[in-house]
C-alpha cells in the first residue's frame, strides 16, 4: 500500500501554516510600543492619527462595500456552480 500522499498532505499543510499564519504571529510577537520619552520626543509620529490622515469614513465605507460585493460574489459563484447539479440517487439519498 503506496502512502505518500500523507506526505504531499503535509507538506500542503505546512505551507499553508508557514504562509498564511506564521506572518502574523511573527509580526504580533515582534511589534513593539514606541518608548515613552520618544513618543514626547517626537510628536510627528502620531500626526497621520490625529488628523484621520490614513483612515477616513470614505475609505472605511469603500473598504465596507468592497467586503459585500467579494462575499456575494463567493456566495453566488458556488451557488451558480451547484444548483443544476442534482446529488439524488435512484435511492433518494
Amino acid at each position: 500500500m503506496d502512502c505518500s500522499y500523507a506526505f504531499d498532505y503535509s507538506y500542503i499543510l505546512l505551507y499553508n501554516l508557514a504562509f498564511t499564519s506564521l506572518a502574523p504571529i511573527f509580526m504580533g510577537i515582534l511589534d513593539q510600543d514606541v518608548n515613552d520619552k520618544v513618543s514626547l520626543a517626537v510628536p510627528g509620529l502620531y500626526r497621520r492619527g490625529i488628523e484621520r490622515a490614513e483612515w477616513t469614513q470614505l475609505k472605511f465605507w469603500t473598504y465596507m462595500a468592497d467586503g459585500l460585493y467579494q462575499s456575494l460574489i463567493c456566495y453566488f459563484f458556488t451557488y451558480l456552480i451547484f444548483r443544476p447539479a442534482n446529488f439524488n440517487t435512484e435511492s433518494g439519498h
